[in-house]
């Protein structure tokens, strides 16, 4: 039987929240808000921003927005689609 996007995407329903919260239980030690609802609430509006954000921005520009954002003993490169992270 061959499985196709559609008829995944049929019997599987998976949501940008359901991700978020798979997210929050896997990080809860490292992430300061205790309350799941709030945490997840939070991270489904920060991926719903950003993946916005890139469709209208692209991802180059999404990458120079995040590049002042780290610690600066980090090195970095970027490289046609990915951020390279030392």
């Amino acid at each position: 039987m061959e499985l196709t996007y559609a008829k995944f995407s049929r019997e599987t329903s998976v949501s940008i929240g359901d991700i978020c919260r798979v997210f929050f239980l896997a990080n809860r030690d490292t992430i300061r808000i205790k309350k799941e609802e709030v945490a997840v609430k939070n991270l489904t509006n920060i991926l719903n921003t950003t993946l916005r954000l890139s469709n209208e921005m692209g991802f180059q520009s999404m990458c120079w927005l995040l590049i002042p954002q780290l610690p600066s003993n980090w090195s970095f490169k970027i490289d046609t689609n990915v951020i390279f992270i030392n």
